[in-house]
């Protein structure tokens, strides 16, 4: 479930992964069942946030690989 009033805009990758450590921890810490289900959304939306980018950052680096010509092992391999 997404929650419209999360800005993830607002965070660096670093502030959500704290976010995320904090959320887990407040999750362990309270009793009431009803709060633990409101924080296990919003952690998911926050895990969920930071793959999201995390991706896209592989796909960057994997593109710009491919335009700089460095694609694994093939300026290594030199057959004669």
């Amino acid at each position: 479930m997404f929650n419209p009033l999360i800005d993830f805009t607002q965070y660096t990758d670093p502030q959500i992964e704290e976010q995320i450590m904090n959320l887990q921890r407040k999750y362990f810490q309270t009793r009431n069942v009803d709060l633990q289900q409101q924080i296990a959304v919003s952690l998911e939306n926050f895990k969920s946030e930071l793959q999201n980018r995390q991706a896209i950052a592989r796909q960057k680096q994997r593109e710009q690989m491919e335009e700089n010509g460095d694609s694994d092992l093939d300026s290594l391999i030199n057959i004669n």
